[in-house]
């Protein structure tokens, strides 16, 4: 089965949900509820992408569109 469809939907869809200021992840994961590793295939492309940025803060970790 080929993942790469599925992977890229679900990266779009993170991409265009309103990510412009950072949010909790797991809130992110929850949102738009896809399989765990379709959605962590998914933020590892934007991230390769250059398209999210990340960081952990009180022990949760945040993400926001940088472009």
């Amino acid at each position: 089965m080929d993942l790469l469809p599925e992977v890229g939907f679900a990266a779009g869809e993170i991409y265009f949900c309103g990510i412009e200021t950072p949010v909790d992840i797991l809130k992110l994961k929850e949102k738009v509820k896809r399989k765990d590793e379709i959605f962590y295939m998914a933020i590892g492309w934007l991230a390769r992408e250059g398209k999210i940025e990340f960081y952990t803060e009180k022990r949760k970790t945040y993400i926001r569109k940088i472009n």
